[in-house]
């Protein structure tokens, strides 16, 4: 089972504009088979309540908030806005245009985005992170620093090697595998799955944030860890 990229060959390992290209295929199948259905269901009835919990938590009543990497945004749905201005960004028009929910729709790289120094009170994405390396996770989150303010908080959903959902679709594809000779693909590959909170808080300082908190429960039945990160405090200092 593979749970940290450092063990990925290099060639194993998708380029920015394949994983464009994969998110495009695997968006245009949306709602298309009965695994994407019930992954629907499971975003609009159990994932957008834990999506909520954590915003409200951790993000105050108004602000400007970005969901980086936002794909369909379902699980965003229960968000309400308040006096809170939250964008959607996606390097993908496709999913931003047919399938995103979310007002505010902004199509860009979430490594280049199109925001200024210290204007941003939180970001947060779910199911993005697993499926970059260490160097552009690190890349991704030094970007969310530089916009965000010096109070400002990130919030990455975050699926473990270890979550039930995991587990089961790593099982099925052992067994199409084995019995079937058949290469069973969910998602575009996830080479980053959240292992340990060491490795994450490493990733974090490298990128001038620090580790404030992670959770995980049964309020999304156990699919992420909640990483909670902010400025670390001599970065602050100076943004200040």
């Amino acid at each position: 089972m593979k749970t940290n990229n450092d063990i990925l060959k290099q060639a194993e390992i998708p380029s920015l504009n394949d994983l464009e290209d994969q998110w495009e295929a695997y968006f245009f199948r949306e709602g298309n088979t009965v695994f994407q259905q019930l992954l629907m269901i499971h975003r609009q009835v159990f994932i957008s309540r834990a999506v909520e919990y954590w915003f409200v938590k951790y993000f105050s009543e108004d602000g400007v908030f970005i969901e980086a990497g936002a794909g369909t945004s379902e699980s965003s749905g229960r968000i309400t806005n308040k006096l809170r201005r939250v964008i959607a960004v996606d390097i993908s028009s496709f999913v931003l245009h047919r399938w995103n929910i979310t007002n505010l729709r902004v199509q860009a790289d979430i490594m280049r985005l199109p925001m200024p120094v210290n204007k941003v009170d939180g970001v947060w994405n779910l199911g993005v992170i697993e499926h970059f390396t260490d160097a552009q996770i690190i890349a991704m989150l030094s970007e969310f620093r530089r916009v965000m303010k010096p109070n400002g908080l990130v919030l990455l959903f975050w699926p473990p090697w270890y979550a039930p959902y995991v587990l089961i679709l790593n099982s099925l594809k052992w067994i199409a595998r084995i019995c079937f000779r058949r290469n069973l693909s969910f998602f575009p590959p996830e080479i980053n799955l959240f292992d340990s909170k060491l490795r994450i808080c490493r990733l974090m300082l490298a990128a001038g944030l620090e580790l404030r908190a992670c959770h995980f429960s049964i309020r999304d039945l156990w699919s992420y860890v909640v990483v909670v990160g902010g400025i670390a405090p001599n970065l602050k200092k100076m943004t200040q």
